[in-house]
């Protein structure tokens, strides 16, 4: 994947996760546990990724 692809999925998943938790404030959600949901997702998305490229996968 090239350098800018990474990078553009980072910030996309940067304001995700902000957009995210600004809804969760409402509901007197701490900030440690939208950490730790924030955690679990990065490991989902690195996980997957790290496996589609160890497959040999081609998305998109």
């Amino acid at each position: 994947m090239s350098q800018t692809a990474i990078l553009v999925s980072i910030v996309s998943i940067l304001g995700c996760l902000l957009l995210a938790t600004r809804g969760l404030s409402g509901r007197n959600i701490s900030f440690s546990r939208t950490a730790t949901m924030a955690l679990i997702w990065l490991a989902i998305i690195v996980g997957g990724t790290l496996f589609a490229s160890w497959a040999g996968l081609h998305i998109g």
